[in-house]
Formats: structure tokens, C-alpha cells, sequence
């Protein structure tokens, strides 16, 4: 790596498109990456929904011939004392249920499944640079069933209305 140069990283879904669907938009500041002995070779810079991380020019002494540079940065995405993260702290294998907000849709032909939530471990949400990969993480899934719905709880009728009016003569009496 030369000076200058940068990967940028991002996570979450992508979509058909190539759009990135952001498992959260609140960053870390800039943060510093180091190698092991504590020289200081790059920046992950807070791009807004992703990373940026560019190397300075003591990156190439630490990645230049047969050397293997293993980074190993802690990139936050959303802001863990917040009451609404995006995914849940909790990534427990035993978690299924309170992953955060519903990222992905699965059609069920599965009546009882409607609605039904689930833990989906996405194969391809961190994106670096145009390649995709697995974070590990789990985030939320929902079942949706798809087939037309009988609904027996509502009656229609139907009718024809006319209206019948009549019209009175009038009666004359006389003294």
C-alpha cells in the first residue's frame, strides 16, 4: 500500500442495484490504524455511511514484499447507547427474535408463519471495495405469507334500493 491509497468499507445489504442498505448511518469519528509495534499506517475515515480507510506512507514498510499487514480495526456502526439500534447487541445463536429493525423478507406459503420473525446471517453485507463478504452478524428477518387471504371475519351484502314515494291527495272538509 502507497501512500494515499484507500478501501472503503462498507456494511450492510446490497441490493439489485448495487445499493448499499446501511445497517446504520452513525459512525465513529476518524479513527487511527496501527500496526502491532504502534506505528501509526492508516485513517478510517467517517465517510457517512461507511469508511474510508487511507494509508499514509509508513503503510508500504509494513506491506510491501513478503509482508502480511492483518488489521484488525474496530469500526462501529450506530451508537451503542442508543434506544433504537439497527442491530441488536445480543448475537447470540439463541436470539432470533429482538435482532433490531426487519432488514430482509421471506415469502412463506405458511399461513401460521405470517409475520413470524427470524435471525438471517447475510452472506455477502460488508462490501470492500466492490467485494462482498460475510460480517457474521445476525439481523433480523420476517416471514410474509403469500398466498390470497380468506377472510371469514367480514360479511358482504349486497342489494338493490328504490325509492317509493307516494303522494297524498288532499282532503277537503267542509263545515
Amino acid at each position: 500500500m502507497e501512500d494515499g491509497q484507500y478501501i472503503d468499507v462498507h456494511l450492510g445489504l446490497p441490493d439489485s442495484n448495487g445499493n448499499i442498505e446501511a445497517y446504520g448511518s452513525k459512525l465513529a469519528a476518524n479513527l487511527p490504524l496501527m500496526t502491532s509495534n504502534g506505528v501509526q499506517i492508516a485513517t478510517a475515515y467517517n465517510m457517512g455511511t461507511y469508511y474510508r480507510i487511507v494509508f499514509n506512507s509508513e503503510a508500504a514498510a509494513y506491506t510491501s514484499g513478503n509482508n502480511k499487514l492483518t488489521l484488525n480495526p474496530i469500526l462501529r456502526w450506530e451508537n451503542p447507547q442508543s434506544q433504537q439500534l439497527s442491530i441488536s447487541t445480543n448475537q447470540s445463536s439463541t436470539n432470533t427474535t429482538n435482532l433490531g429493525k426487519i432488514y430482509v423478507y421471506q415469502y412463506t406459503n405458511d399461513e401460521s408463519k405470517n409475520g413470524t420473525l427470524f435471525a438471517y446471517n447475510p452472506t455477502n453485507d460488508v462490501t470492500i471495495n466492490g467485494q462482498h463478504y460475510a460480517s457474521g452478524l445476525h439481523i433480523q428477518g420476517q416471514y410474509v405469507y403469500d398466498k390470497q387471504y380468506l377472510d371469514y371475519n367480514h360479511t358482504t351484502t349486497a342489494g338493490i334500493f328504490y325509492n317509493n314515494n307516494r303522494v297524498w291527495g288532499q282532503i277537503i272538509v267542509s263545515p
